[in-house]
């Protein structure tokens, strides 16, 4: 699957309801085995089960430039669980005060070094967002 934007995410932007630059938005890395990604029907976080979350982070220094070109500094997830299952997707979500509310905007599991698949050990795991056109999304 290549990199999609969540169906609310879209209409979130469509409506105003996010604001990339002064809102809290934040990345959680995603074990697949656990989640089976729908972007049409998943409208919240609570769409996504809390076993396939292995770990979130904020996103900061988020900037908008050119034609809806979003990005921010790379993300570092701090000690993340070393667990069984792997890494091999990102949901960036704007935040909320639960699940019900945080909304999801992005599904990306293919970074600018191609797919990804990783083994979460306990230490830190880092995310160097796409350096080309496109950096973390494009509306």
């Amino acid at each position: 699957m290549a990199n999609q934007w969540y169906y609310a995410g879209l209409q979130l932007f469509a409506k105003k309801g996010c604001d990339w630059l002064n809102d809290a938005i934040k990345a959680a890395l995603i074990d697949t085995g656990a989640y089976t990604v729908d972007v049409i029907n998943h409208a919240t976080l609570a769409s996504i089960p809390v076993g396939a979350r292995i770990a979130t982070a904020a996103i900061t220094a988020k900037t908008v430039t050119g034609a809806g070109v979003l990005d921010g500094d790379d993300t570092t997830f701090p000690a993340v669980p070393a667990v069984s299952a792997t890494i091999e997707a990102i949901v960036v979500y704007l935040d909320g005060a639960s699940d019900a509310v945080r909304i999801p905007l992005l599904y990306i599991d293919t970074l600018d070094t191609g797919t990804f698949s990783i083994q979460p050990n306990g230490g830190d795991f880092f995310v160097t967002w796409d350096n080309g056109a496109n950096k973390i999304a494009k509306l």
